[in-house]
C-alpha cells in the first residue's frame, strides 16, 4: 500500500481523535457542548500532525517507556510552542494562554500540558497506533486513497473558509478599535464644549449649542456604526470565541473584550 496515503489516512484519523479529546475535555469543563478546534469540522489538524510526527520519529524509543515519555514530552512541547508562535504571527491573536499556569513559557506551553501530551504520546505509540495499523490493513488501497483525497479537499476548503473568517475577525477588531477611539475623542470634545459653556449659560442657545448638538449627533452615529460592526457575522464570531474562550488579541484586546461581552449577552437572550 502506498506509504504516503497510509500517512495521510493516519493523519486524518488522529485529527479526528484529537478533536474528540479536545471537545470532550472542554465540554466537560464548560458544562456544555464546545466545538473545539480551529476548523469548523470535527478535526484538529495539530493533533493529526503531532501524532503522526511523534509516531514516525519516536517509535524507535518504544522499548524504553521512560525515554519515550521524556522525549515525547519535550517534542510535543516544542511543536505546541512553534504552532502557537506561528498562529500569533499570522493572525495577531493568542489562541491559548497558559500564563496563569506554573512553569509556562510565554503562555504558549506549560508543564501540566507537556506532561499530559507525553502520556498521550506513549498511549498513541504503544496502544493506538498498532490498532490503527491493523485497521488500515483491513481496507483496500482504493478505499484509503479515495477517503484521503476527499477528506484532504475538505480540509483545504474548511481551512480556507476558517482562515478568511478569522481574518475578518481581525479586521472587525481593528475597525472597532478605531471607532472606540473616535467615540472617545468626540466625547472628550463634547465634555470640553460643556465646560466652556458653564461660565456663560445665557449664551448656550447660540452657535455653541449647535456645536454641542452636532458633536452629540456624531457620537450617536459612531455608536450605531459600532453596534452594527459588532453584530455583523455574529455566528462566526461566536463559534471562534466559544471554541477558544481564552483567545487574546495582541493589538486590540479592549475591542475583543467588548465583543466577548456582547456575545455573552446574545447567549442569554
Amino acid at each position: 500500500m502506498n506509504i504516503t496515503y497510509i500517512y495521510l489516512f493516519h493523519f486524518i484519523i488522529y485529527s479526528f481523535l484529537g478533536w474528540i479529546c479536545e471537545t470532550t475535555y472542554c465540554s466537560i469543563i464548560d458544562k456544555q457542548y464546545v466545538n473545539r478546534g480551529f476548523l469548523k469540522g470535527p478535526f484538529c489538524p495539530i493533533y493529526g500532525a503531532g501524532a503522526l510526527i511523534v509516531v514516525i520519529i519516536l517509535s524507535p524509543f518504544s522499548d524504553n517507556i521512560i525515554m519515550l515519555y521524556l522525549t515525547a514530552m519535550i517534542f510535543t512541547s516544542i511543536l505546541e510552542y512553534i504552532t502557537g508562535f506561528l498562529l500569533e504571527t499570522m493572525f495577531h491573536l493568542k489562541w491559548w494562554d497558559y500564563s496563569n499556569y506554573k512553569f509556562n513559557i510565554k503562555g504558549r506551553v506549560c508543564l501540566l500540558n507537556s506532561t499530559l501530551f507525553g502520556i498521550l504520546s506513549v498511549i498513541t505509540i504503544e496502544i493506538i497506533n498498532p490498532i490503527l495499523v491493523d485497521i488500515t490493513k483491513s481496507f483496500s488501497i482504493n478505499v484509503v486513497i479515495w477517503t484521503c483525497n476527499i477528506l484532504i479537499i475538505y480540509f483545504a476548503v474548511d481551512a480556507m473558509i476558517t482562515t478568511a473568517r478569522v481574518m475578518q475577525l481581525g479586521g472587525k477588531l481593528k475597525e472597532m478599535s478605531t471607532l472606540f477611539e473616535e467615540i472617545r475623542e468626540k466625547s472628550e470634545s463634547y465634555k470640553g464644549l460643556l465646560q466652556q459653556n458653564l461660565s456663560r449659560i445665557d449664551e448656550i442657545i447660540g452657535q455653541d449649542n449647535e456645536a454641542l448638538a452636532h458633536t452629540k449627533e456624531q457620537i450617536n452615529k459612531l455608536k450605531l456604526k459600532l453596534e452594527s460592526v459588532i453584530l455583523k457575522d455574529k455566528s462566526v464570531n461566536k463559534r471562534i470565541i466559544k471554541a477558544f474562550p481564552n483567545i487574546k488579541s495582541l493589538n486590540h484586546q479592549y475591542s475583543l473584550d467588548k465583543l466577548k461581552e456582547e456575545i455573552k449577552k446574545l447567549r442569554r437572550k
